[in-house]
């Protein structure tokens, strides 16, 4: 019988378990302290939409049912349908971070830098794995260990990491990394084990691995085609041309299957859905195409120089419109394509450069080719950047075995070199880690390092100045980003005047609001949400017309959206139309069950029709889900009036004066004449009622109070 502990260690005498408790505790310590500083950084844009807001990821129990809605916490127009599953893998661990922290950064952090350690800790055992290779154990295996701890050194303790780790939500590109590498690692492992049980265990816990790689993150895709690049570059005899036809035949239906997976995972089982992706992007998928040579080569240059101003959630790149503009973007190109075209032609005489070359390209095939996606972002070098250090450190060594006992002062500067890389690496990555503080820190570093960006300004606005209610300094700051300079005028102004017009919503100033909603649909006329937010705007103005045409156009395009279905029904309720609004209540409360807002829409609209007994059910039924809401007990009661049931009257009478004292009730009804977006109950009816009561309540309170004479 062999232990588990043997599967892992066969073959590799030098890799002890001493070895690795070492390598584990540097690790820890390593990343642990230029980490350190990470643990209260606050969310970040995409972590509000993905983690915060998404409630299919807020565990509250761990039954199945529970965890089952995280595998289906996907996204459509922004609302959580849970249609389809959406990064299982991934959206289950934050489910876990929820269940146990709720909004609490610190634990998200917590997991987030131990998946660094343990992914880098996995990249070290495959680094040596992959030193004791067939086509390469003659070579290095004496230096395994040196090689693969500083590799996984620089990979682990470079700036540019900070991205995948910090930033909570790019957790979906870190854990999907660290079973692409545990994928590859099991790879290596049964191909170099004697044992059949051995491999057969290690090569299924491969393709059980690349499964939840894919549940993390579809870029993993590409796995079976690295596997491919391993056994080639490796383990066979490439120029054998039996082996080369294998290999060809073997690429083509990889990178066939492949494609068809990816079809299905990117584009939904349609190849239309990729050209759609573009009509809300300000570059077409050539000019996407052409850009991404130059922010390849950006990518490289920030890796082997990633000092933290160059670091940044937003960058300053010039689309690249055709060959010549920018001037950068045919050179990027030759580039790119000869150290492909050299890591081809090279693969045997420069393996492990070929291979580095050739991991990092082909880990960054789905996310900088032709997909919709943004331009650039630092934690997509995350995976492909895994590799690339690999080689410069075997020519570190090879350098200090050459300069030990020849040269000793250029073998001390070639060692100081290195020491030096490792501690500027690690300085800067704390640096780097603290412009993540918060919202603030984070966006004013990007505007400093974008500054003719309007995306910078736009998020500062967004995520800090709206969220802390200083309303006017965020309509200051997206003003100010107008006058920027941006490749998509249209598409981003189109952005910047909705972010206006809300924030002018909120401050209730209603005819700015309309002002700038108009001029974004203006730019961009299917615009859902300026449209939505422009009708809402229109009611409050007291403009019924309008906000009907601009409702039935969102309707007509969207009819099974349950919002707009239950704004239309609110529309013709207060245009006094109760027979026509209700079907409209009724097909959003279908659309969402539990649509709170629909639920007491439909109470008033039955109410209003005289059917006092269903509105009251209806209304009760909304009340279990919000039993502090002053405005349905009004309802209810205003229904209970109006029905001419005393005791109902009583009842609700009691329940309002036990939960909310008078001023409360003064205010709301006050409010009501004043305010189109609340629902049609009637003050003249309800303010003497309560007044009466609160009169009632005072003369027995004032009997009570009454000393009797002795």
């Amino acid at each position: 019988m062999y232990s588990f502990k043997n599967i892992f260690l066969d073959k590799i005498d030098q890799h002890p378990l001493k070895m690795n408790v070492s390598v584990l505790v540097i690790l820890l310590c390593l990343i642990g302290a230029i980490y350190s500083n990470t643990f209260n950084a606050s969310w970040h844009l995409d972590d509000y939409q993905n983690i915060v807001d998404n409630t299919s990821l807020h565990l509250r129990d761990l039954r199945y049912e529970s965890i089952k809605k995280t595998f289906f916490a996907s996204r459509d127009n922004g609302l959580y349908k849970g249609n389809r599953m959406y990064r299982p893998v991934t959206c289950f661990t934050f489910g876990l971070n929820w269940f146990f922290s709720q909004k609490n950064v610190t634990g998200y952090h917590i997991v987030n830098i131990s998946i660094h350690i343990f992914t880098a800790f996995i990249l070290f055992n495959t680094i040596i794995c992959l030193l004791n290779t067939p086509n390469l154990k003659n070579k290095y295996k004496e230096n395994a260990f040196f090689i693969a701890l500083l590799a996984t050194l620089f990979w682990a303790c470079n700036p540019i990491q900070t991205q995948a780790v910090t930033y909570i939500v790019q957790r979906m590109a870190s854990l999907a990394a660290m079973f692409y590498i545990l994928g590859i690692f099991f790879y290596i492992k049964g191909r170099l084990s004697s044992n059949k049980f051995h491999r057969f265990l290690l090569l299924t816990g491969c393709f059980i691995i690349f499964i939840l790689a894919l549940g993390s993150k579809q870029n993993t895709i590409v796995l079976p085609i690295t596997l491919l690049l391993i056994e080639i570059t490796f383990f066979k005899d490439i120029e054998s041309k039996k082996n080369k036809k294998i290999f060809l035949y073997a690429a083509l239906c990889l990178a066939l299957l492949v494609l068809l997976t990816g079809i299905h995972l990117f584009m939904q089982g349609n190849l239309q859905h990729i050209f759609n992706g573009y009509t809300c992007r300000p570059y077409n998928m050539v000019e996407r195409l052409l850009t991404e040579f130059r922010i390849l080569l950006h990518y490289l240059s920030q890796i082997f120089y990633p000092m933290p101003q160059r670091l940044s959630i937003e960058h300053d790149i010039i689309i690249s419109t055709s060959l010549f503009k920018p001037w950068a973007t045919l050179p990027a190109i030759v580039i790119v394509i000869s150290l492909i075209g050299f890591a081809v032609f090279q693969l045997k005489k420069w393996s492990v450069v070929s291979f580095a070359v050739l991991f990092f390209f082909l880990n960054h095939l789905i996310e900088s080719t032709i997909l919709p996606l943004e331009l650039i972002y630092e934690h997509r070098n995350y995976l492909p950047s895994m590799f690339i250090f690999l080689p410069l450190v075997i020519g570190f060594k090879q350098l200090l075995d050459y300069y030990h006992e020849k040269q000793p002062l250029m073998y001390r500067i070639v060692f100081a070199f290195i020491l030096l890389t490792i501690i500027n690496f690690c300085s800067s990555t704390y640096l780097r880690n603290s412009v993540w503080a918060t919202e603030k820190t984070l966006w004013e570093d990007a505007m400093a390092k974008a500054p003719k960006h309007a995306r910078p300004i736009q998020n500062l606005a967004w995520s800090y100045y709206e969220r802390i209610g200083d309303f006017d300094k965020a309509i200051e700051l997206h003003k100010i980003s107008l006058l920027h300079d941006n490749a998509s005028i249209c598409k981003s102004h189109a952005l910047t005047f909705y972010n206006i017009g809300t924030l002018y919503y909120y401050k209730q100033e209603y005819g700015e609001a309309v002002c700038y909603l108009k001029k974004a649909l203006e730019l961009d006329p299917e615009y859902e949400k300026a449209r939505y937010n422009m009708t809402l705007s229109l009611i409050e103005n007291g403009r019924w017309n309008e906000a009907v045409k601009n409702i039935d156009m969102l309707i007509t395009k969207r009819a099974d959206h349950r919002d707009y279905q239950n704004l239309k029904g609110f529309i013709l309720l207060k245009q006094g139309r109760p027979y026509e609004s209700l079907p409209y209540f009724q097909r959003a409360l279908t659309l969402e069950p539990n649509l709170k807002s629909a639920r007491i829409n439909i109470g008033v609209n039955l109410s209003l029709l005289g059917k006092h007994d269903l509105s009251e059910q209806a209304l009760i039924n909304a009340y279990v889900r919000m039993p502090y809401d002053i405005k349905i007990l009004l309802c209810l009661l205003d229904n209970s009036i109006r029905a001419n049931k005393t005791k109902k009257i009583e009842i609700y009478l009691n329940s309002l004066f036990s939960k909310f004292n008078i001023r409360d009730m003064r205010s709301v009804l006050e409010q009501i004449p004043q305010q189109n977006m609340t629902v049609p109950i009637s003050t003249g009816i309800l303010l003497p009622v309560i007044e009466g009561k609160w009169q009632q309540l005072n003369v027995k309170l004032s009997e009570q109070l009454v000393v009797e004479p002795q």
